[in-house]
């Protein structure tokens, strides 16, 4: 969970809210400066859509949304002080029970997280083992253990907040190499991430300064870039009810420091985000258009992962109300359902007042996302597509023909038509 949840840590970050975006709204200088990561064209994933939820197998039906992979955070008690709850003893009843309710479900894409340290390997969580061997024993041990099951292992959680990281960064760096190097000698087609680096909202900030310490610039610089296969980020909205869009710049300034450290092409996982807290986008049509829109924005923007945050939290992201789908997770569904199978021919981009991302879909439909640049917004206008767009999808899951035109909002629809070359937008 981010650190936002918990007002305390606000203060840290006052330095960085002073120079972000507006509360509402893309503006220019957000589109000019999205990641200028090309979107490959290849068939977007089941993957793409990885979540988070708490506990709802154990007192709630299984999740009535779908997902291709799954990140163990905040869940589960499966934690390093869980599983080894004294030196060399170990405890892996709840792991094993973990990973047998997700492939029960047919989810065998797992990515696991360190982010505490046991009380007994340090005097507090947020610092590293006093013995580094402990550390390396524990991943050696949970990586046999999980041989196959558990692909992915990401260093440590949102080290720029003091909760889950206290240490140095040439302990984060220390961290880094024991678990890279205790992960691949027992699986060597396992991928080990980074630490959740900090990045940047300042525009042309490729030294993601304003992110302040354990930004990925300064992570780059001290560890180098030969023991990490995945780059790990949070994409959660810096300013209080913004657009998804918004995160552009952040993207911008990853991609840069990526490309100054001669990894411009690293995998970039965003392994939790939402809107955040409830309380901050508290209309249910502005929840939906969040979920929807960063969705098809992240993966246009070369992000190779988007892990939601959470499926039944009461107070954050939360898209399942205790018994049903609410409108945000109905729109999870019905944008996770236009985007498995499809290609990405267009990268989402804002012209005339209106955003657009070209798709050829699952079922070798065109397809063209479609909403009204404008967030928190009721403003609607009328959109014309040309082309072979003949009917649209809502993200309640209504199908509705059309001839000429269709009225757009803060909301996506999907438009669908007959294979053909995508149009040009036109207002």
């Amino acid at each position: 969970m981010s650190a936002l949840l918990f007002p305390g840590r606000l203060a840290a970050w006052g330095p960085v809210f002073a120079l972000l975006l507006g509360a509402t709204g893309c503006t220019d200088t957000t589109r000019q400066s999205a990641s200028a990561r090309t979107v490959a064209a290849s068939v977007i994933p089941a993957t793409y859509f990885g979540m988070h939820e708490n506990n709802a197998a154990d007192s709630n039906p299984w999740p009535l949304v779908s997902f291709g992979s799954f990140r163990s955070w905040d869940a589960y008690q499966i934690g390093w002080a869980d599983l080894e709850p004294s030196r060399g003893i170990y405890n892996w009843a709840p792991l094993d029970a973990y990973i047998q309710a997700l492939n029960s479900q047919g989810v065998t894409d797992i990515l696991y997280t360190f982010g505490h340290t046991p009380s007994w390997a340090a005097v507090d969580g947020c610092l590293p083992p006093a013995n580094n061997q402990d550390m390396i024993d524990f991943v050696t041990a949970i990586a046999t253990h999980a041989k196959g099951k558990l692909r992915h292992w990401e260093t440590w959680n949102e080290p720029y907040f003091t909760d889950f990281w206290c240490g140095t960064m040439s302990q984060l760096v220390g961290l880094q190499n024991d678990v890279y190097n205790a992960v691949k000698a027992v699986d060597g087609t396992a991928t080990v991430h980074t630490p959740v680096v900090g990045i940047s909202d300042t525009p042309n900030d490729c030294h993601n300064t304003a992110a302040g310490s354990y930004n990925v610039h300064d992570f780059l610089a001290a560890d180098g870039t030969s023991n990490f296969d995945v780059v790990d980020v949070h994409m959660y909205p810096h300013t209080a009810g913004s657009a998804p869009e918004t995160s552009g710049i952040r993207l911008a300034n990853l991609t840069c420091a990526l490309n100054s450290h001669g990894i411009g092409t690293a995998p970039i996982w965003n392994t939790e985000f939402s809107w955040g807290l409830n309380t901050a986008l508290p209309n249910a049509d502005d929840q939906a258009a969040y979920v929807a829109r960063a969705y098809l924005y992240h993966w246009s923007q070369g992000v190779a992962r988007s892990y939601w945050y959470a499926y039944n939290n009461d107070t954050w992201g939360t898209i399942f109300n205790g018994t049903s789908l609410n409108s945000a997770g109905l729109a999870y569904q019905q944008v996770h359902d236009w985007m498995v199978g499809a290609t990405m021919t267009n990268p989402c981009t804002a012209a005339g007042g209106v955003w657009t991302c070209g798709l050829i879909l699952a079922d070798g439909h065109l397809g063209q996302a479609v909403w009204l640049d404008a967030f928190q917004s009721a403003s609607t206008e009328s959109y014309t597509p040309g082309g072979t767009l003949n009917q649209y999808h809502d993200l309640a899951g209504g199908t509705t023909t059309f001839s000429a035109s269709v009225t757009i909002s803060e909301k996506p629809l999907l438009l669908e038509g007959a294979p053909a070359t995508l149009p040009s937008p036109s207002p």
